[in-house]
């Protein structure tokens, strides 16, 4: 598959069926990495009462693109800055046991990963979460897509190009 062609101006050059080879990336910030640089799992989690994970059809977004809008997600958040990255093939997120779609009323080249439950709130301490069942899925979930998934970091992330290594699996 070739990598990061150029998106046509025609709606119908993105299939809407989601490849299982496909390359997907999910924009990595500050708020994703604990102080050892690991990955937190919250990278994979939807805000709270959401089931939707927003990514990218890497496919078929130019890098500069992608990283232009990681940089503009970032940029909405107080004290977080862009960092990269992390890539995983669309089949790998299907053996996670979650769904992918197609997103392109967001804009084309717009994926959703598709919990089967809302986030549920953090529990309270000493208390059991009020949806066990999601928590569960969102912790098994999680854990697979982290350990299937490949950072690259961007080695200067305020610039408007990719300063990172070829992205590619």
């Amino acid at each position: 598959m070739k990598i990061n062609k150029l998106v046509e101006s025609e709606e119908h050059s993105v299939p809407i069926v989601i490849a299982d080879d496909e390359i997907i990336l999910r924009s990595v910030d500050t708020r994703h990495f604990y102080k050892n640089k690991k990955i937190k799992p919250n990278i994979f989690k939807p805000p709270i009462g959401s089931c939707n994970v927003s990514v990218i059809r890497f496919h078929y977004v130019p890098v500069t693109e992608c990283k232009r809008r990681g940089k503009e997600i970032a940029s909405k958040v107080k004290d977080c800055c862009f960092k990269g990255f992390v890539a995983l093939k669309c089949a790998m997120i299907k053996e996670a046991n979650v769904g992918i779609k197609d997103s392109r009323e967001i804009f084309l080249g717009h994926a959703d990963i598709i919990y089967s439950h809302p986030r549920p709130p953090e529990a309270l301490p000493n208390c059991a979460p009020d949806d066990l069942e999601a928590v569960i899925e969102f912790n098994e979930v999680t854990k697979k897509l982290l350990n299937a998934c490949k950072l690259f970091l961007d080695t200067a992330p305020t610039s408007e190009d990719w300063q990172g290594d070829e992205i590619a699996l």
